[in-house]
């Protein structure tokens, strides 16, 4: 992902290297990064709340971008310099292939990544911060698709579509049902109507 991000000009923390450390009870993955001294990540306390929210719109637009241009699929956190934006902990992403996948298919992973963004920063509001965030910072990576997406919008999309076909499988799958789910939400209303041409086969 880092080389690919190179090619196409978009500011990230390279990535240079990775590897596996095993031992007896187990092993875990690491990667090594050209960490700038000078940055440091988008989140508290180094950023304030106003600053973190309007980062995961950016993210939230980014990801979009990302896959209408180029089927890729994921979501990243920020480090920065006070100046601009750096991706970094790339390895989420990966490519959508319009061989094999349906709008559906788009559509939920799209959606799914957006929505991971939202948690994020959901979790981030508690009873003593609430009021140093924007109004619905929570669903200010989905405002890409719906410039004003309220924290409902969010919460709908959770208990139709996230809770019932993406947390586990459905006892009884129906498309047509899914459909209607994903017909019923302003977000992923949105999202189908963006779905690149390739993916919508009839």
């Amino acid at each position: 992902m880092s080389v690919f991000f190179q090619s196409v000009s978009i500011d990230h923390v390279e990535c240079f290297g990775y590897g596996k450390i095993v031992c007896d009870r187990g092993s875990s993955w690491f990667s090594l990064h050209d960490w700038d001294p000078r940055l440091h990540r988008v989140m508290d306390p180094y950023v304030s709340e106003q600053e973190y929210a309007e980062a995961r719109a950016h993210a939230g637009q980014l990801l979009l971008d990302l896959a209408l241009e180029y089927n890729l699929v994921g979501h990243t956190e920020f480090a920065s310099d006070g100046k601009q934006y750096y991706l970094m902990d790339l390895h989420p992403f990966h490519q959508m292939d319009a061989l094999n996948m349906s709008k559906i298919s788009w559509v939920m992973q799209v959606a799914f990544n957006l929505h991971l963004l939202a948690l994020g920063t959901a979790h981030f509001i508690t009873e003593k911060n609430a009021d140093k965030f924007p109004e619905n910072a929570q669903t200010f990576p989905f405002r890409c698709l719906v410039p004003d997406a309220t924290n409902e919008d969010h919460e709908h999309f959770r208990d139709t579509i996230v809770k019932p076909y993406m947390l586990r499988s459905p006892s009884r799958f129906s498309v047509t049902e899914l459909l209607k789910a994903l017909d019923s939400n302003r977000l992923t209303r949105a999202l189908c109507n963006l779905c690149p041409p390739e993916f919508a086969r009839p």
